[in-house]
């Protein structure tokens, strides 16, 4: 597993990355109603775009793949922190909570 900084141009595969950690793995503490809100299936691709520009997260790759991402403020708090659902529970976490120590 490789972490490092996000690149531009990776903003859409951060969003399903995002997407999958809200609707795959937070709806067993979520409703359905706010699941949707905090992740609707449309959004501003622009504002989405300089959201992640702002917070520069890192990412966690495994064989080329984008599979997790998280951002650490210089406050040092924590913004962003997903992984998709697809790779949850298999360390991707640990590693990027490790990183951002």
């Amino acid at each position: 597993m490789l972490i490092r900084p996000y690149k531009p141009g990776e903003e859409l595969t951060l969003r399903k990355v995002f997407h999958s950690a809200v609707h795959h793995l937070a709806h067993q503490y979520y409703s359905p109603e706010q699941i949707n809100a905090w992740a609707p299936n449309t959004y501003d691709v622009q504002e989405w775009n300089k959201r992640i520009n702002i917070l520069k997260p890192f990412v966690a790759e495994i064989n080329g793949n984008i599979l997790g991402y998280a951002d650490l403020q210089p406050s040092g708090y924590i913004d962003h922190f997903f992984v998709t659902s697809s790779h949850a529970r298999q360390g991707i976490g640990n590693a990027l909570m490790l990183h951002l120590q």
